[in-house]
């Protein structure tokens, strides 16, 4: 959980409220697989400028031992996702995407889809099998006026530069602890896609704009 004055920890009762960082510009705290490691991402200076570069860190889940990984790539930008095993960490810098060592960031592995960081990170998620990746990209070249507005989720497997396009118009993906299920935003409801195919399951859930489901963080899905 990320607060305007750090990255905070909260039992699902919402007791035991308890902040890990004091830098108001941490971002996206991600959980090791064996939940003892938090991976996230801080700007190179306490007070961020247009000159600040963003780097890769990681803290014990009590917020202590906070280091940075110094020879992951960077500026790093969208989500981290853990590799299962706890031994590689997924992020996204310089167009591209790196598996580096969740010990010292060193790169093992860049690949695509490529992207445009001046446009933004993208969004993106690693399934917890860590074999797909759910990647929120533009529509593909050649569409037309109205149908080149937003965003299509493809699927991609984990190495690769292409994959298969599942819908248009969603927001970040979530995965089931599974694999095999997507849960997605598109058009102001909540969907659950079986990544083997077939039609989506739409839950209503936003039955008008103050309700709807949006944000840039991926639904989760309990079971």
């Amino acid at each position: 959980m990320r607060g305007l004055s750090g990255i905070f920890v909260v039992n699902v009762d919402g007791t035991g409220l308890t902040r890990l960082t004091d830098n108001r510009d941490d971002d996206h705290p991600v959980w090791s697989p064996d939940g003892r490691t938090i991976a996230f991402l801080r700007p190179s200076q306490r007070r961020p400028t247009a000159n600040a570069v963003v780097k890769l860190f990681v803290m014990a889940a009590n917020g202590t031992h906070q280091h940075v990984l110094p020879l992951a790539p960077s500026p790093a930008g969208g989500r981290p996702s853990w590799l299962p095993g706890g031994q590689s960490i997924v992020i996204s810098a310089r167009g591209r995407l790196y598996q580096v060592n969740a010990t010292n960031g060193k790169p093992s592995r860049r690949f695509g889809p490529t992207f445009d960081p001046s446009n933004g990170e993208p969004h993106w998620t690693l399934s917890p099998n860590g074999k797909t990746i759910a990647w929120i990209g533009g529509r593909p070249a050649g569409c037309e006026e109205a149908a080149c507005e937003g965003s299509a989720l493809y699927l991609l497997r984990f190495g690769a530069s292409r994959g298969r396009r599942l819908t248009d118009d969603v927001g970040a993906a979530g995965w089931s602890r599974d694999s095999r299920v997507l849960a997605f935003t598109h058009r102001g409801t909540l969907n659950l896609q079986q990544v083997a195919g077939g039609p989506a399951k739409v839950l209503e859930v936003g039955a008008d704009e103050t309700n709807a489901p949006l944000g840039d963080s991926p639904p989760t899905l309990q079971h």
